[in-house]
């Protein structure tokens, strides 16, 4: 088996619960799945109109797409993601998206206009927590059928009620809140009037790099890899289990039980920095999951670092070099992902990152080295 140590650092901490069908997955892991260590109990919601917690945003941020999103080079620029381009009207209240064509969604279904307003119109509608991010623009549940149209469906029209800066409509749409739903797979688990919510907050319904395959609480997250992706992973599974304690996660990464920890303390950080078996690297950590994706075929220290870092870097750094650092990132073929902030106008920190083994290393060594 290709061995993947792999650790990030990061704020948090409680201790491992899993269920006994996990342990059979740590005593061969297959090379193309990925098993991270995470603090994961806050999560109380996978539906990207509900969920609103730190744990819950980084799944659905990477299950679900955008209209539109922030530039991971320059948080000032929006580049276009489900969106094919944008223009907004000169007072300001009316903004016109073109969709792009031949998107899919995880079902095989067309990602379409429909299906942007219908997604919208449900934050408005089920105001959950993050829904003011969407309403505060002057939908109600009464107005909103009538201010987010599709008229036809490559098209989407989003009309606001008063003046505001183009930018801020089009950063809050990037936030998670704005994970765009496939509307019929979702109305076919609807409850009532809950617009599927009920069934969404434990299975997913998105075009993003991944799906939701599981979630337990306060136990584990699982993800596939969505072929009908316009960019899927190369991996095959992601496995997320709770762990929060630092010392029990570093424990399990130098026994080969986890591929990533990702809550270790500054003071492990430090002790793993001056180990040559371990390199460190300056990434952006609230986009994991859809940065899992190698451009090569075999999983090696290299391109673990590849794979987890979409502003690559190949050095020893600290925080306080991570800009610099950030700017290597052609070194290992170029970016390979865009960052999702959590937030809208919200930068993403970055933490450091530490690779087991050398950058040349192909296997990992044994839990005993």
């Amino acid at each position: 088996m290709i061995n993947r140590r792999t650790l990030l650092g990061a704020a948090g901490a409680s201790p491992l619960i899993w269920t006994a069908a996990f342990r059979p997955v740590f005593a061969d892991t297959p090379k193309d799945t990925v098993i991270m260590a995470h603090q994961i109990d806050d999560i109380i919601s996978l539906d990207p109109q509900e969920s609103f917690e730190f744990s819950g945003n980084e799944v659905t941020g990477n299950i679900y797409e955008k209209l539109i999103v922030p530039d991971t080079a320059d948080p000032t620029k929006i580049k276009p993601e489900l969106a094919e381009s944008w223009q907004t009207s000169p007072d300001g209240l009316t903004t016109t998206f073109k969709m792009k064509q031949g998107r899919k969604f995880a079902s095989g279904n067309p990602v379409t206009a429909e299906d942007v307003v219908f997604t919208l119109t449900r934050a408005v509608v089920l105001n959950k927590a993050p829904g003011f991010i969407i309403s505060q623009f002057g939908f109600t549940k009464d107005n909103v059928a009538e201010r987010i149209t599709a008229p036809d469906p490559n098209t989407v029209v989003i009309k606001i009620a008063e003046p505001q800066a183009p930018t801020f409509l089009l950063y809050c749409l990037s936030a998670n809140v704005g994970g765009i739903v496939d509307k019929k797979t979702v109305m076919q688990h609807a409850q009532g009037d809950d617009l599927g919510n009920g069934w969404l907050k434990q299975n997913s319904a998105g075009s993003g790099s991944w799906t939701l395959r599981s979630w337990r609480a306060n136990e584990s997250v699982a993800l596939d890899a969505n072929p009908a992706s316009a960019d899927p992973p190369k991996l095959k599974r992601l496995l997320i289990l709770h762990r929060a304690d630092p010392s029990a996660q570093l424990l399990a990464l130098q026994k080969g039980d986890i591929d990533i920890a990702r809550t270790l303390s500054p003071e492990q950080l430090k002790q793993l920095q001056e180990d040559p078996n371990y390199t460190l690297v300056s990434a952006v950590i609230s986009d994991w999951p859809r940065v899992l994706r190698s451009r090569r075929a075999s999983f090696s220290a290299r391109s673990a670092a590849a794979l987890l870092a979409p502003n690559l870097v190949t050095c020893r750094v600290t925080p306080s070099k991570s800009r610099k650092c950030a700017r290597a990132r052609t070194r290992m073929g170029g970016p390979l992902s865009t960052v999702k902030p959590i937030l809208p106008c919200v930068p993403t920190a970055r933490s450091p990152v530490a690779i087991r083994g050398s950058a040349s290393r192909r296997t990992r060594p044994s839990p005993a080295s």
